[in-house]
């Protein structure tokens, strides 16, 4: 009796440890097997020549997404094993048959349907005319009614409503004035506490580790950009200018601040780990400083 409990138990080890090994195996392909990506992209000065081809893959292709975007339409499928999924935005040589199906019914009306339309028009007519000659009535009797109050009571009561106004006004500028400067305050001492600044140090410094295990194995860009408003031209190469000391060896960016214009090409290839975003959001939820600062901003108000 003893022997047979014994090979029973043995054989749910097996079992449980074979179970346990394949969820580990598992846990495994999903952290480490990379996604492999790779994306292409030309303009010739016009965003409307904009052609734009990506496709990522994992786990020997068994999942993979394509996107193509060419003449402002994009297109996607997704294919998971054997099973596809395509869509995309919709054609102009599609769109045109219901729009021939529309014109057909608009044909299809009656004579009769169309002079009951044309009754009932004449009738609207007739109804807005006679509103907007009792509008007038009405109108012309409000202003005899008014010139019959006396000029001097309108003075009287004018003059300390203007006081009155001009008064509540400059309250209302100084209130203001007082609750930018609480503010202000306010929110230097949220920028200036120590654990916050630690926690940006810590944020600056994982991001920046994230973006170099991420940088793609090839990269090329040559880039021609700007917009019509010089402003927005030195905004966008100033975001830019935060991720070029990551890619500055293969990419080359130049602003054009006088006129709208996107001519270059862009090859990037490489792939990215689950396990590396998991490391990387890993080091930010057990900093104290960076859990701290994000409570006091959640509840932070001005």
């Amino acid at each position: 009796m003893l022997h047979i409990l014994l090979l029973i138990l043995k054989i749910a080890g097996i079992i449980l440890s074979v179970i346990l090994g394949i969820l580990v195996l598992l846990v495994c392909i999903v952290l480490f097997v990379p996604i492999r990506y790779e994306i292409a992209g030309k303009c010739d000065g016009n965003p409307d020549t904009l052609k734009i081809k990506g496709t990522a893959a994992w786990l020997l292709h068994l999942l993979q997404v394509d996107i193509y975007f060419k003449n402002n339409t994009l297109k996607w499928r997704v294919r998971a094993a054997w099973k596809e999924m395509t869509g995309g935005q919709q054609k102009a040589d599609e769109a045109e048959p219901s729009k021939m199906r529309m014109e057909k019914k608009e044909e299809k009306k009656t004579g009769e349907e169309k002079r009951e339309e044309n009754k009932k028009e004449k009738e609207d007519e007739k109804e807005k005319k006679e509103r907007n000659e009792n509008q007038s009535q009405r109108a012309q009797e409000d202003l005899e009614s008014k010139e019959e109050i006396p000029e001097k009571s309108e003075k009287s009561s004018e003059e300390p409503e203007v006081i009155r106004e001009d008064v509540q006004k400059t309250q209302s500028i100084f209130h203001k004035i007082k609750e930018l400067l609480r503010k202000k305050e306010k929110l230097k001492e949220l920028l200036t506490n120590e654990i916050h600044v630690n926690a940006f140090k810590k944020l600056k410094k994982e991001v920046f580790r994230f973006l170099r295990k991420l940088k793609p194995k090839k990269l090329y860009a040559d880039i021609l950009f700007g917009f019509d408003d010089p402003c927005t031209t030195g905004q966008v190469l100033a975001g830019l200018a935060v991720f070029y000391p990551v890619f500055a060896e293969h990419v080359t960016i130049t602003p054009e601040f006088e006129k709208q214009i996107l001519k270059g090409t862009i090859y990037i290839k490489g792939n990215i780990r689950l396990g590396t975003v998991a490391v990387f959001l890993w080091n930010l939820v057990w900093s104290r400083n960076i859990r701290t600062t994000y409570k006091d901003i959640k509840s932070f108000e001005l």
